[in-house]
């Protein structure tokens, strides 16, 4: 594998390759590492929890750049299956990595504070009730599932990796 490359502030390289050395699971229990997803092709890498909107892009579009968009969870991979048919059978590759090493390494951080006082309420709180009504649904649909998904409070982010 050729060494994963980085072209940001954000993240120093010995992070990157840290990540990239890290074991994810796809949604039939398959191990590959982290840095084969982009080694070969450049990757929107996506670290949220929820995926609606990008199965929103089309694929064609991402052809023509040259790019895919892969999605690591935190959860466990037997739940991926079932939140792809829950999104409106999601696209793009979806990865799970429980012990969210790769997101340690990365600098994503856990939260779930809201703003302090005299604080703007972020772009996407609004959305935060009907993002937490339909977690709650497709937890009652999926009772066995909840305790699979991983933290609650991981908060996500976004990278384009790869040549």
């Amino acid at each position: 594998m050729s060494e994963p490359s980085v072209k940001s502030d954000v993240v120093e390289q010995s992070a990157l390759e840290a990540a990239a050395a890290v074991q994810v699971w796809s949604e039939k229990g398959e191990s590959v590492t982290f840095g084969s997803l982009f080694e070969h092709q450049k990757t929107i890498v996506v670290f949220i929890p929820y995926v609606e909107e990008l199965g929103k892009i089309p694929k064609s579009t991402l052809d023509a750049a040259g790019t895919r968009i892969v999605v690591i969870g935190c959860g466990e991979w037997s739940v991926i299956k079932q939140y792809k048919a829950d999104s409106d059978n999601y696209p793009y590759e979806i990865y799970a990595e429980p012990t969210r090493t790769i997101h340690r390494e990365l600098g994503l951080i856990t939260n779930i504070k809201g703003p302090g006082p005299g604080e703007k309420s972020k772009s996407y709180v609004p959305s935060l009730l009907g993002s937490t009504l339909s977690s709650i649904a497709r937890g009652l649909r999926h009772i066995t599932s909840t305790t699979k998904v991983g933290n609650f409070s991981q908060l996500g982010g976004d990278f384009v990796l790869g040549p």
